[in-house]
């Protein structure tokens, strides 16, 4: 397996993004399937108070994000949950290390970005 940083991210507190990590990551551990975790959230920490394994990494200090990378080096598969308004800062960081993470077509990252507005499915009432 190629190692994948997972970024679950949206500009928008309050939007299910601690909801979604810390689902997708008992998924995870339910199926068996080796990964790591990061809460990056220092005002809710939802993620480490539901999956205690978790790390955090204090986004007040930018230089913590420098463990997304030590971490990913112990794991192929990481799952990080963003705090609110924090997309300029990873895509930021991202760029500065390395400007070929953050295109598409260069990279085994995903970033799930929660909303609540909900798609009109044609046929659907």
């Amino acid at each position: 397996m190629n190692k994948q940083i997972n970024l679950i991210i949206n500009g928008k507190g309050g939007v299910g993004k601690s909801f979604f990590a810390t689902n997708f990551v008992q998924y995870l551990k339910d199926c068996g399937i080796a990964h790591c975790a990061i809460d990056s959230d220092h005002e809710n920490s939802t993620l480490k108070r539901f999956q205690p394994q978790s790390e955090f990494i204090n986004l007040e200090h930018r230089r913590e994000i420098d463990r997304v990378f030590t971490t990913a080096e112990a794991s192929d598969l990481l799952v990080i949950d963003c705090r609110a308004a924090s997309t300029d800062l990873f895509i930021d960081f991202f760029d500065e290390v390395n400007p070929s993470i953050t295109k598409p077509t260069a990279s085994n990252n995903s970033a799930f970005c929660p909303t609540r507005y909900m798609m009109a499915v044609p046929g659907s009432s």
